[in-house]
């Protein structure tokens, strides 16, 4: 049984409520809390890239390179002194989002009615990425975005929504592998769903947008010359090093708090699917199983299953040609196991806050001038990214980081090769500053480097952020 659609007020309601929800959320937090690694590994590998430097040869990440390319064309100045104005920018661009998601979400009637549902959606998406320019920020605003693509090409005569859908998708592989799931469940809704256009055709414009922006990013690595270098990295490295300290965990979520979505999911589908038509049925198991291989890869944790948990009643809604009588019932007690989760890791998530951190960081940099002004490079250990930009130093290494899911003793030999040939520049080592999201002890990951470290380095100055400053020793140069 269909009900009536929400009157134009309500759908206005939705979209204002998740709109004007996001800069007050992004002040709430702290204007998005405190540093975040990843974020700051788009602000310098974006700032290396406009100065000149070359992907995966000056400067190394080992993930996709899409989304570096991209901060590439805001980063030609120093963009610490900037980075309050790029999280807003990613603020505005989540309300808007989460805007679209909610107008056309009320207005289909299948989920919840008014203010409520923008809200819904817009607290997913913050929660979820904490309004930072990291991966998270857009993997977060496609998962609201690609069930729309998928039914708006569902409509007689529309072909763009499946281009878009496959544009969208070639960005996301091209930002992180571990969204293959989530793109292989899009295929498959332009395959096997009976929409109005044939199969052939949907999945041709599907495929053409997927391989166009694809192309456009290897042809650009490859006329720069980086082709097999990123090849090496992203693909045969990662393999070769994924599963090298396996046994760490990650101390900041629990698995209770993965309890709501489950129920949520649970439900859903309890009350929906057993309702849907064989290809509706398979269209959503493939996005629920989307879902669980986007939440398990590389582990499971609460920042991927909020998504996955959002993907899964956008996807529901948008997508199911008769919602069950039951649906809007489900999806709304869904929502709200959804919003006390979003609760627990807002109460988790956002103890530190922006300006805190930054003073930590601007303090380190200027110690370092009164320490050692000449040194135009340095080496962060294991990873602050902010600190490169704070100082105005370039890495003394393509390797800027050494976390344990990056080390190897081929990495380490590397790093010490590029701060011998550079003059033993400053090594400053944040262990002590912030946790990094695991208790691997750098002796176990990285024993090595910090063998070469004790060489040829003494302890200058710890400052009261906890972060230490050391030098080149003068005793190391004179016994050798």
């Amino acid at each position: 049984m269909q009900e009536n659609p929400i009157s134009r007020r309500g759908r206005i309601a939705a979209a204002f409520a998740a709109f004007a929800a996001a800069p007050l959320l992004f002040l709430l937090t702290g204007r998005g809390g405190s540093l975040f690694t990843d974020e700051g590994s788009l602000l310098l590998v974006g700032h290396r890239i406009a100065e000149g430097g070359r992907i995966y040869t000056d400067i190394v990440n080992e993930k996709p390179p899409a989304l570096f390319l991209f901060s590439s064309l805001f980063m030609g100045d120093n963009p610490l002194p900037h980075l309050v104005w790029f999280r807003f920018a990613v603020t505005l661009a989540a309300g808007t989002g989460a805007a679209l998601a909610a107008w056309r979400l009320a207005g289909s009637g299948k989920v919840m009615r008014g203010a409520a549902t923008g809200i819904a959606i817009l607290l997913v998406f913050a929660l979820h990425s904490g309004f930072q320019w990291s991966p998270n920020s857009f993997i977060a605003l496609a998962a609201m975005a690609l069930p729309g693509l998928l039914a708006a090409g569902a409509a007689p005569g529309r072909r763009t929504g499946w281009t878009c859908a496959g544009l969208l998708c070639g960005f996301l592989i091209l930002i992180r592998f571990q969204n293959l799931p989530l793109i292989l469940a899009a295929a498959a809704c332009a395959w096997i769903r009976p929409f109005p256009q044939s199969r052939r055709e949907r999945f041709a414009c599907f495929a053409a947008g997927f391989a166009g922006f694809a192309a456009a990013v290897l042809i650009y690595l490859a006329a720069i010359g980086v082709l097999a270098e990123a090849f090496r990295i992203t693909v045969i490295e990662n393999f070769r090093l994924s599963g090298a300290l396996g046994s760490y965990a990650f101390s900041l979520d629990s698995p209770f708090l993965y309890l709501p979505v489950l129920l949520a999911g649970g439900y859903a589908v309890w009350h929906g699917v057993a309702r849907f038509g064989k290809d509706e049925r398979i269209t959503f198991l493939l996005l629920l199983l989307a879902g669980a291989g986007l939440s398990a890869v590389p582990r499971l944790d609460i920042m991927r299953c909020l998504p996955v948990a959002v993907l899964a009643v956008l996807a529901f809604a948008e997508l199911a040609p008769e919602r069950p009588a039951h649906y809007r019932q489900a999806a709304a007690a869904g929502f709200i196991l959804i919003l006390l989760t979003l609760g627990m890791r807002l109460a988790s998530g956002y103890s530190g806050r922006l300006d805190r951190s930054l003073e930590a960081v601007r303090a380190a940099a200027l110690r370092l001038d009164a320490l050692d002004p000449s040194a135009s490079r340095m080496l962060v250990f294991p990873a602050e990214p902010y600190l490169y930009l704070a100082a105005d130093r370039k890495p003394a290494s393509r390797r800027y980081f050494v976390n344990p899911w990056r080390s190897s003793p081929e990495i380490q030999r590397e790093l010490a090769a590029d701060l011998e040939k550079n003059g033993f520049p400053p090594v400053v080592d944040t262990q002590g500053f912030v946790p990094i999201g695991h208790p691997a002890r750098p002796e176990d990951y990285a024993p090595e480097f910090l063998g070469f470290r004790s060489r040829h380095y003494r302890l200058a100055e710890t400052l009261p952020s906890g972060i230490q400053i050391w030098l080149y020793s003068e005793a190391a140069r004179d016994s050798r």
